[in-house]
């Protein structure tokens, strides 16, 4: 499930119009269809900004 997980989030993450939120949710709709359902996940989902000097989560 990690690969799963990591490779999903890198090809989102690589287009720069979808927020963290917006990969979030992308991410949590693909799992939720792929995923057994007894199966679950917990996810968090950091981005660095070095510009600005911040974190932000979702």
């Amino acid at each position: 499930m990690m690969a799963i997980c990591n490779s999903l989030v890198y090809n989102l993450a690589q287009n720069s119009i979808y927020s963290i939120k917006d990969i979030l949710i992308k991410l949590n709709e693909t799992l939720f269809h792929k995923l057994p359902k007894k199966v679950f996940i917990t996810l968090l989902l950091l981005e660095y900004n070095a510009k600005n000097n911040t974190l932000s989560y979702a």
